[in-house]
């Protein structure tokens, strides 16, 4: 499996204490650090350019990272990630949305602030559905009722 954003690993971590083999890769490299701390297989790498070979992944694990994608840029990252994993393979991709928008969040607690793109549900399932199969779609509701976050998972 390889995690796509995987920051301090946590979630790859998991993966792994439960037998599955997993990569990691984020763009930043004192996040890849902290994998690495963990015993993790970790990579300094941008989504934008998976380097890994064609069909070489059984899943791909992106969560809350794909919402940093401008929207006319959501394609491209989308087609790597296809390219990466084999037939049949899946995809799960868990992002904040309810509503289509993007830009600067102001009310981000990162300074310099981020960018996020965020999707109705509709949209969102006309975005991947280009690329991938769905198997699931599911929303969770947040303490402060919006944005919710959207689970997909997904099928090459």
């Amino acid at each position: 499996m390889l995690e796509i954003g995987a920051g301090t690993g946590i979630d790859s971590l998991y993966f792994k204490e439960n037998g599955i083999e997993v990569t990691s890769v984020d763009l930043s490299s004192e996040m890849v650090g902290y994998c690495k701390e963990r015993g993790l297989q970790a990579y300094v790498m941008d989504f934008y350019d998976l380097d890994f070979a064609d069909s070489t992944f059984d899943a791909v694990y992106a969560l809350n990272c794909l919402l940093h994608v401008p929207k006319n840029e959501i394609d491209d990252v989308l087609l790597g990630i296809k390219r990466i994993i084999k037939p049949d393979a899946l995809f799960y991709m868990g992002l904040y949305g309810g509503k289509d928008s993007e830009g600067i969040w102001d009310n981000d607690w990162c300074d310099p602030k981020r960018f996020f793109a965020s999707y109705s549900d509709n949209s969102i399932r006309a975005v991947v559905g280009k690329h991938f199969k769905k198997i699931s779609f599911n929303t969770i509701p947040l303490q402060d009722g919006q944005p919710y976050f959207q689970a997909l998972t997904l099928q090459k």
